[in-house]
């Protein structure tokens, strides 16, 4: 009978999740996490490498970066149409050969304006980049962002 083994197999799994409880080191694990703080973040971090991270508000966009020897953030109005040009930039690029590369090229470059210049002075001499994005802005492919100049 299905139910008696589904009934067994709960059983032996609280059995060994009551060891896994009794077990000091689990425990610590599990409700003690260690605390990483942006002193630790830096200390792992290489001279050529920086932390991006975004996430926005109904009204604010806000860029915190990490660096070596660097840490702060950027806070700008969030554009009314960003989720829309969001969704036209994969859109176009969903076509393929038949996109509109103008548009593709023109919501790259309005793109690194609101994403990457506000914080690309501390970006300067950095060859690796770990971008954390928000909800939708992880839809960006960011190797396509252009800087206009």
């Amino acid at each position: 009978n299905l139910g008696l083994h589904i009934q067994d197999n709960e059983i032996k799994l609280a059995t060994v999740q009551g060891k896994l409880n009794d077990d000091p080191s689990y425990y610590k694990l599990k409700f003690n996490p260690p605390v990483v703080d942006v002193k630790s973040i830096r200390e792992h971090t290489e001279s050529d490498e920086a932390i991006i991270s975004y996430y926005y508000t109904n009204k604010r966009l806000l860029c915190f970066f990490i660096t070596k020897d660097s840490f702060g953030y950027r806070s700008s109005l969030l554009h009314a149409d960003m989720m829309e040009n969001i969704t036209r930039l994969r859109n176009e690029m969903d076509l393929q050969d038949r996109g509109d590369r103008e548009t593709v090229s023109q919501l790259s470059r309005s793109f690194y304006e609101i994403l990457v210049k506000p914080v690309a002075s501390f970006l300067k001499n950095k060859k690796h980049l770990l971008i954390i994005p928000y909800n939708e802005i992880s839809y960006l492919p960011f190797e396509l962002l252009i800087d206009p100049s």
